[in-house]
């Protein structure tokens, strides 16, 4: 069952900045839960919307994001969803999730973020983020996890 923790498919991933999410993902599966951790505040928006644009395009169906403009993060992945692409809209629906506090973000995307149609839980840093290094490991030794070089 997808919704079980235990059977969920886990990968990890680091970029050195939001503007390196990839144009074209090399993710298996069709759809992705994502856990973006951003700890610096100095994403503007056009890369934010960028990034929500590519993502969502690859297959987001669920984002939780920690940081400390988190709940302004996903304020525009939320806008960028809703305008859609030229008119058009986008064809799966998305959540969108807000998390100051890092450990309750890694419970919520652990336990809480439930999607049906979600085929990979895929957790990424973005630059320095070394508050997550120490929960990092704890939820690698709970499960097995993927590394996905960028």
């Amino acid at each position: 069952m997808a919704n079980d923790a235990g059977a969920r498919r886990f990968a990890v991933s680091h970029l050195e900045s939001l503007s390196a999410w990839p144009a074209d993902r090399h993710v298996p599966g069709e759809q992705f839960c994502l856990l973006l951790l951003i700890e610096h505040s100095t994403v503007d928006i056009d890369t934010v919307q960028q990034f929500a644009f590519q993502a969502i395009s690859q297959g987001l169906v669920y984002l939780c994001v920690w940081g400390p403009d988190s709940v302004w993060f996903e304020q525009v992945v939320d806008q960028v969803y809703e305008a859609g692409v030229e008119g058009r809209e986008f064809t799966s629906p998305l959540v969108t999730t807000a998390h100051r506090d890092l450990q309750e973000a890694f419970l919520f995307f652990e336990n809480d973020a439930t999607p049906d149609n979600c085929d990979l839980w895929w957790i990424v840093s973005v630059g320095e983020v070394s508050q997550a290094d120490a929960t990092m490991h704890e939820f690698a030794l709970r499960h097995p996890v993927t590394t996905i070089a960028r």
